[in-house]
């Protein structure tokens, strides 16, 4: 997996590459997924576009990241306020 996010304080964009496993089925859109190591973080697809390229991913509480979409109208609606968290823009 790839993780990418703006760094307000370095004024740029940073990239992590890291193994993800999904934790049940593979139709379940859950992830454990380590960017250290053998240290995993549990991580949610709780949106989709249509073509499948990009996907909006929260963790298992809302203080966790979330990665916004710069066309997340696309995705349908507001997932980021269903999923609990109320701030989109934080990365």
């Amino acid at each position: 997996v790839i993780n990418k996010g703006y760094n307000p304080d370095r004024e740029m964009w940073q990239q992590s590459e890291g193994k993800a496993y999904f934790t049940g089925a593979p139709t379940r859109a859950a992830l454990k997924v380590s960017f250290f190591g053998p240290f995993y973080g549990g991580y949610n697809v709780i949106a989709l576009d249509r073509e499948y390229r990009h996907a909006l991913v929260c963790g298992p509480g809302p203080r966790l990241p979330v990665a916004p979409l710069p066309h997340a109208n696309d995705l349908g609606g507001n997932e980021t306020a269903d999923a609990g968290h109320s701030d989109p823009a934080r990365v």
